[in-house]
């Protein structure tokens, strides 16, 4: 569910106390609730980039992009201030800076991250590391992001 603006606009020491708007009375909407992976629009998306890696995913090449072309997908994915296109748009720097194909990167799961590896300084993530296999890897190989 989404937030509503009049929970938002509550005190946080009324918001604290469970305070709510009168349009929810009981429970307050002041942030985003639910499971982003179980919501419709989410599991359509995913059904698209199945259906898109299926139909385009062609052994002979790939398509990559340029600099300029991932800030305009970038720009386009942020200014929708949704969460679906904040994770299509983790997926899609994660598989241009570690070079995976769509495939790869859907089927990466939370244990395939390793987070004793993980740097993070101020409050700022900045490397992760993670395992994955590619077609002609033997086994798990750890990559640094």
């Amino acid at each position: 569910m989404e937030q509503c603006a009049g929970c938002q606009s509550l005190p946080i020491e009324q918001i604290r106390q469970g305070h709510t708007c009168n349009l929810h009375s009981g429970h307050n909407r002041y942030w985003r609730c639910g499971n982003v992976a179980k919501s419709k629009k989410f599991l359509d998306n995913i059904i698209q980039c199945k259906k898109y890696a299926q139909d385009e995913n062609h052994h002979r090449y790939t398509i990559g992009f340029l600099p300029a072309e991932l800030r305009n997908i970038r720009d386009h994915l942020i200014a929708q201030n949704s969460l679906p296109h904040l994770m299509l748009w983790t997926m899609m720097i994660l598989a241009s800076r570690m070079y995976l194909r769509v495939e790869e990167v859907r089927s990466l799961k939370v244990e395939d991250f390793l987070w004793k590896y993980f740097v993070i300084r101020n409050n700022k993530v900045t490397s992760l590391m993670v395992k994955v296999k590619g077609k002609r890897d033997k086994g798990p190989v750890n990559l640094l992001i």
